[in-house]
Parts: structure tokens; sequence; C-alpha cells
């Protein structure tokens, strides 16, 4: 996930099975959600993740120690 920062918007797309992020159309991995998230209502909007495609707005990005890029958070939004 190199290349990543606070405010990229990530193309997400669900095949099904998992969610995949992309930037200028390049895949740059999967995304997990937390196990509670399908079910209890978001903050953002008062419904339980229901996203198929959307995009992510990078809110937060964790970085390793030799300054990889590991993991990230943001607001999702179906489109």
């Amino acid at each position: 996930m190199a290349g990543i920062d606070v405010g990229d918007k990530l193309t997400i797309t669900f095949d099904g099975e998992r969610w995949s992020a992309f930037k200028d159309g390049v895949l740059i991995g999967r995304l997990n959600w937390a196990a509670d998230a399908l079910e209890v209502p978001s903050w953002v909007d008062g419904k339980p993740l229901a996203i198929r495609d959307g995009v992510l707005e990078v809110q937060r990005v964790f970085v390793s120690s030799d300054r990889k890029v590991v993991n990230l958070g943001g607001i999702a939004r179906g489109t």
C-alpha cells in the first residue's frame, strides 16, 4: 500500500466475497471491516455498512517502523 496519503479517495469494489481498494486503477489491497460493521448502524448515516462499490476517503494511514503503509482508515461511501 505504498503511496497512500490522507485525503486520497480510493475506489472500492465488492466481488461477492471481499472488498478491494484501488488507486488510479491499480489494486493496492484488500479491505477488512470491523466484525460488527455489517450489522451496527454507522455513525456517518445511521445505517449498517451496505456498500458494494464506492469510494474510501482516507483519514488515517498507519506505517511500520520501516515506513511502509500497513493499514489505513477512513470513511467509505457507496456510489
